[in-house]
């Protein structure tokens, strides 16, 4: 559209809208997805729009601008101006992440020199395409004016010619050679397009007259052979001779050849060259692309565009986004379904590499040489920054690896010079963050059981341990200290926290500290602080001593139990002793307490249902004898209320002793063998036979006794008075003459007769 007026395309908006209508976001053979849906609106009056690629960033604009930073994944609206109903953007042009230009259709060029964060007008003359020479230090813009440049960022400009021409289209080759894409417009009468040559980036041009259509709105130089061009010609607003066509020229533009013919309107205008690979957009039919230098073009699908529509952003052969006309963003990574060789992508003058915490982040970047003779790369070395945080950690031919390493914090930055087997050399100039938190480790709570209330129970809590840091320290070991530190243990140590149990081993606010050894050898501590309330009723057994007159009397203990809230049903346990036969438990009824298999010598379990408070639940019953001479005892223990409501109602009470006293006296334990055993006293008189003294024994204490001697006819011829005492042995002396002696003992327990041989 380079060679209309800005009033006649005024008069050609109609047709504009009647295209709009006719489009299809279809068309897209190939594997093609959208990924950035109706994120252009734009106003059809005016509908353009153009795509940029540059160091990783993606920029799109029609009405509006956006852009993506992450190729094509997440997208975002640029902060810039809101443009008025009758202005678009016409194209899109980086130097690098930062100096961007776009030129609009009605207000001229806009800058920015921090990535888009602001924008300033550098120029009022509107325009069809703007960019930056290949060194970045000019900017150039052909428009309505002509072609102008500018070396100091658009604050002064040169008109390189204007004689009426209207600039469309230009490109600048790999040696520098500037083509522009003109014609003439005078009095309404257009010639043939034509290229203007310059070699010395715009200062002095030479005409190259050629016949091709000036309806041309883009040029593209071949990225080895600078005489060789190829221009899309769309043929919209002026038909010509009713085609789209795109033209070839292998002189520099002295001569064209068509190499693609369609019936208007069919080509858009955009063209696009990957290195590899050149594109051309359409109306409604998708894309082209040409791998042999614009010979031969194949369809490989995507969406249409408008006339004048700068539609691609190329990353390379095979990576490709593109606008259609109705504001959605497309994209392929796979060249359309029919990828080209590996993918791969330029190598960026400057990458930020992001931000880590306590690990590392490794990026590769693939890349080929811009040179005519692909150059591998050799070597690199570094140049200037924080060599321990950002380093080269691998490299072959076609790419390296650059890792961001979490030594220490702060913004890192490097610079490194990468060297190919050609002998070229490039910058590579990498950035990034660390962010590292002071290594700590900090208990879940800083006081536990605070608002803790326990009766005889216990209860567990957990401090977690939260940690920050690239390498927090661990619990090597704890210790609970303080004054109720009983009240408290903690187990299960591990990694991630710590149990610690609360106990309540005596009443009231319970006062001890959790302190944490760390491997850092620091100290971290919880405070203990939980309650303790015991609700029971103390109990207690009340009993009495027996006392009875007769050996082999039974005798019934009361079992009474004092502090029973209500009627309980309960246990205990009986221990009894001494010379007693334990008959038995029994209510006062009758029925036997006693569980049955529970009982062992000395001992029973005894359960008792629905006892009252102070009142006799039962008796423990007894024959009572005294073999001993000692007392008996029956001790009561072990309460257990069966039917209490809480664990925590009762207290268990002291031990309560009954001591049954049987009858006492000299000979009652011999009496009392006799009747409780049938057991009589024995007496022995050794040595027997014998010629002098000899001892007699009672098995029991006899007390006071008569030994009367008697002879073989039963004349008695002494008595002596003795008192015996169990297994003491009392001496007699014998008569001196020899024979058979009878020797009686008398005592109170009866009679006991002994015979022994006398041998002198």
């Amino acid at each position: 559209m380079g060679i209309l007026s800005r009033t006649s395309l005024w008069r050609a908006s109609c047709a504009v809208l009647v295209v709009l209508l006719t489009l299809a976001a279809g068309g897209a053979r190939g594997q093609w997805k959208i990924v950035a849906p109706n994120i252009l609106p734009h106003n059809a009056m005016t509908a353009k729009g153009a795509m940029h690629y540059k160091d990783g960033i993606i920029w799109a604009g029609c009405n509006t601008l956006v852009f993506s930073p992450d190729s094509g994944k997440t997208w975002h609206q640029a902060n810039f101006p809101t443009l008025d109903t009758f202005d678009a953007i016409e194209d899109i042009n980086f130097a690098d992440r930062r100096r961007g230009l776009v030129i609009t259709w009605d207000s001229g060029v806009y800058y920015t020199n921090d990535g888009g964060q602001n924008w300033k007008v550098i120029s009022r003359n509107p325009g069809c395409i703007v960019s930056f020479s290949r060194d970045s230090r000019k900017i150039f813009i052909g428009g309505w004016a002509g072609f102008q440049w500018s070396s100091d960022s658009g604050a002064t400009w040169v008109d390189s010619f204007t004689n009426d021409e209207n600039i469309a289209a230009f490109t600048e080759a790999l040696n520098g050679t500037l083509f522009v894409s003109t014609a003439l417009d005078n009095s309404s009468v257009i010639r043939n397009g034509y290229i203007a040559v310059s070699r010395d980036s715009g200062r002095t041009w030479q005409d190259e007259p050629s016949g091709y259509d000036c309806d041309s709105y883009s040029v593209t130089a071949d990225s080895c052979d600078a005489s060789h061009l190829v221009i899309a010609n769309e043929n919209y607003a002026l038909t010509g001779d009713g085609k789209s066509k795109i033209y070839v020229s292998s002189d520099g533009g002295a001569t064209w050849d068509v190499t693609f013919s369609h019936p208007i309107d069919y080509l858009v205008g955009s063209l696009v060259n990957s290195g590899n690979a050149l594109y051309a957009g359409t109306t409604d039919d998708g894309v082209l692309r040409s791998t042999d230098k614009g010979q031969t073009w194949d369809h490989i699908g995507g969406p249409g565009c408008n006339f004048d529509c700068r539609q691609f952003a190329v990353i390379n052969d095979n990576l490709i986004f593109s606008m259609d006309s109705f504001g959605n963003i497309w994209e392929t990574d796979n060249g359309g379904g029919d990828p080209l060789g590996p993918l791969i992508s330029e190598l960026p003058s400057s990458y930020d590499l992001g931000t880590i915490y306590c690990d590392s982040l490794s990026h590769e970047f693939s890349f080929v040489s811009t040179a005519c003779r692909a150059s591998r790369l050799v070597g690199w070395q570094w140049r200037e920054g924080d060599s321990s945080s950002i380093r080269i950690s691998k490299f072959n031919p076609t790419s390296l690896i650059v890792t961001l390493r979490a030594d220490k914090a702060g913004n890192k930055s490097a610079q490194y010079l990468l060297y190919f087997d050609n002998g070229s050399l490039d910058t590579l100039t990498l950035s990034g963050n660390v962010i590292k938190d002071p290594n700590t480790l900090m208990p879940s709570v800083s006081s536990l059981f605070s608002t803790d209330t326990i009766l005889c129970d216990t209860i567990t809590r957990t401090v977690s341990f939260s940690r920050t840091g690239c390498s927090p320290p661990a619990v090597l070991r704890y210790v609970i200290l303080g004054p109720d530190s009983s009240s408290y243990s903690a187990s299960n140590l591990n990694y991630n926290g710590l149990d610690v149990n609360f106990y309540g081993a005596s009443l009231t606010i319970q006062d001890a500290n959790l302190v944490l050894a760390l491997s850092d050898g620091s100290f971290d501590t919880v405070i203990l602080g939980g309650f303790v309330r015991v609700f029971h009723s103390p109990l207690g057994f009340l009993t009495s001593d027996i006392h009875t007159d007769t050996l082999g009397a039974s005798v019934r203990v009361p079992i009474t139990i004092h502090g029973l809230e209500r009627s309980e049903n309960v246990n205990l346990v009986l221990h009894y002793d001494g010379s007693v036969n334990y008959l038995g438990s029994f209510s006062p009824s009758g029925m036997k307490l006693d569980v049955s298999g529970s009982e062992s010598p000395g001992r029973s379990l005894i359960q008792i249902l629905a006892a009252n408070n102070d009142s006799v639940a039962g008796y423990a019953e007894f024959n009572v004898f005294s073999d001993s001479g000692e007392n008996a005892h029956a001790t009561f223990d072990s309460l257990d209320i069966l039917t209490a409501a809480t664990p925590c109602e009762y207290s268990e009470p002291p031990s309560a002793t009954s001591t049954i006293f049987p009858p006492k006296g000299c000979n009652i334990p011999i009496l009392s063998k006799l009747i409780h055993l049938g057991e009589m006293p024995l007496l022995s008189v050794r040595p027997n036979p014998a010629n002098g003294n000899v001892w007699i024994t009672s098995s029991e204490d006899l007390g006071a006794a008569t030994v009367t001697e008697y002879d073989v006819l039963g004349t008695a011829l002494r008595e002596v008075q003795c008192d015996f005492r169990n297994s003491v042995a009392v001496e007699l002396r014998l008569p001196s003459a020899g024979g058979v002696y009878t020797l009686l003992v008398k005592s109170a327990m009866g009679t006991f007769p002994l015979r022994v041989v006398c041998a002198r």
